[in-house]
């Protein structure tokens, strides 16, 4: 980073593109992406989008299809209609629901790995 302010939660997201996942760990209620050191902690619904089928976090299938972002590489995080969207680089896009009327609640945590924190 070049600046000496503080990035956003999508600025800091952002250096994490063309980092491959590497690993996925799924807790009763949240699941949590890992990028080496970096790790995305979701506490919110989330779809995943692979090769235009849809899979939402309630489907029993979700956490088959959640491993399979493991060694893909992020191409881009970008906020959406409410939702943080996660683009990676075999077209498969993960929407994280971000809504205000979970604003008093955490929603997502992410640790860049150098000791920087954000708490959506």
């Amino acid at each position: 980073m070049t600046s000496s302010t503080n990035p956003t939660l999508v600025e800091a997201l952002a250096e994490l593109r063309a980092k491959e996942v590497s690993s996925v760990v799924l807790v009763e209620d949240y699941f949590q992406i890992h990028f080496g050191a970096a790790r995305i902690s979701v506490l919110v619904p989330a779809s995943l989008d692979k090769g235009g089928q849809t899979t939402k976090s309630d489907s029993s299938n979700f956490p088959n299809v959640l491993e399979s972002l493991v060694g893909e590489m992020l191409s881009s995080a970008q906020r959406e209609h409410g939702n943080l969207v996660l683009r990676f680089s075999s077209s498969m896009a993960l929407a994280l629901s971000l809504t205000d009327e979970l604003a008093d609640s955490e929603q997502l945590t992410f640790e860049d790995g150098s000791g920087r924190y954000w708490v959506v």
